[in-house]
């Protein structure tokens, strides 16, 4: 990999450590998806950005924290994207439309893929309990969507709960696979999927 563009000296500002740790986090996952977690080191991401090992402390406090960092802020970003779906849309149908679009946009990217893919096994128990419940409440605010959708007619599933693992399980295995130059553009992904769940939990007419 090479060397990322990290800038120029910079006042510490918050603004600008915030920037400098996002463009950080999503170059260790880009490592991570390449090479996968445990064969990245610190090192190694340091010298992408050619700069000391010692510097990247200021940003982070280890490599747990990079992976716990990346996981967090993707499943905050489904968290967000869940409100405004349902805040934006009346109906079941429609909420889950919107929400597995951004679902399977994060799944196209190096966040996304590293949740999925990456061993949340080297995280602390505390860590892994903190995305396990994040988790928790992302599966169950879709089922309820789906509840929802059976309730006024715009979606049929005889179990929700079972029509949501399957979602996801289809979409989270996009990541093995998936890869860019396979023919299948992130756009045309998208709409394949969206298209093949509607098929299956959408009212015959």
């Amino acid at each position: 990999m090479g060397e990322v563009v990290w800038g120029g000296k910079s006042v510490r500002t918050d603004a600008a450590k915030s920037k400098k740790r996002r463009l950080l986090l999503e170059t260790a996952a880009r490592m991570f998806n390449e090479a996968g977690y445990e064969r990245t080191s610190l090192t190694e991401i340091a010298r992408a950005f050619n700069i000391t090992k010692a510097s990247l402390y200021y940003y982070i406090e280890n490599k747990e924290d990079i992976l716990f960092s990346i996981s967090k802020a993707s499943l905050d970003g489904l968290k967000n994207s869940l409100d405004a779906t349902r805040a934006g849309h009346a109906c079941g149908r429609d909420q889950l439309l919107a929400f597995l679009t951004e679902y399977i946009k994060l799944m196209q990217t190096d966040f996304g893929k590293c949740l999925v893919t990456s061993n949340k096994m080297a995280l602390s128990e505390e860590s892994r309990g903190i995305l396990r419940e994040d988790r928790k409440l992302i599966d169950e605010a879709v089922r309820s969507i789906i509840s929802g959708g059976v309730d006024d007619g715009s979606l049929v599933s005889s179990s929700p709960k079972f029509t949501t693992f399957a979602i996801f399980g289809a979409i989270n295995w996009m990541c093995f696979w998936h890869r860019e130059g396979d023919g299948f553009s992130n756009e045309e992904i998208t709409e394949r999927f969206l298209q093949f769940f509607l098929e299956g939990i959408e009212p015959m007419q």
